[in-house]
């Protein structure tokens, strides 16, 4: 059974987070859970993160104010 809101084109609804032109995407509500993993983490080596929100990246603020910490890395 396929979710097409009756119009019969066998086509799902998109995914809610995924990639688009290699650019990742998340439509999901935010949550401070998922704010702390990408604005502030010094667990995830990465400084430009999936944004929280929203079509693009948004910026690991752990590694912009500890850039030292980063080049050890």
């Amino acid at each position: 059974m396929t979710d097409d809101g009756g119009q019969g084109t066998g086509r799902r609804p998109p995914e809610p987070q995924g990639h688009f032109a290699g650019i990742p995407y998340d439509w999901r509500p935010p949550t401070v859970e998922r704010l702390k993993s990408r604005w502030w983490n010094p667990e995830d080596a990465r400084l430009f993160t999936p944004r929280v929100w929203g079509w693009g990246y948004d910026l690991n603020l752990y590694w912009v104010t500890h850039p030292s910490s980063y080049r050890n890395r």
